[in-house]
């Protein structure tokens, strides 16, 4: 498999997938809504962005646990690939993506 550009990300679920802009907070903000309908309607969704693989899922209600990170109740859980056991809400995911983006932005200045 070949890796995607930085700043692009591959969602893909039940027979279906695309590719978009994961660069500004706008596009951020436009692939946290394509997720959330995305899992509402096919269960889990894959995304893959700057070389990391994360699953996406609804948590059931009874189900709900915190954020790994920030604590706050899960109604969509993001697992990493690589962090076995560990759910993130989106908020969390999106604020490590861009806390990356802006030391990357500070070392090109």
């Amino acid at each position: 498999m070949t890796a995607l550009p930085h700043g692009i990300a591959h969602v893909s679920s039940a027979g279906a997938g695309a590719f978009l802009p994961a660069r500004s907070p706008s596009d951020w903000q436009s692939l946290i809504e394509n997720l959330v309908a995305r899992a509402r309607a096919n269960g889990l969704v894959q995304v893959l962005v700057d070389n990391e693989r994360w699953i996406l899922g609804a948590v059931e209600e009874r189900d709900r646990s915190g954020c790994c990170r920030c604590g706050a109740t899960l109604e969509s859980a993001c697992c990493s690939a690589t962090e076995e056991g560990a759910a993130y809400c989106l908020s969390c995911v999106v604020a490590r993506y861009s806390q990356r983006r802006d030391r990357g932005q500070e070392g090109d200045r």
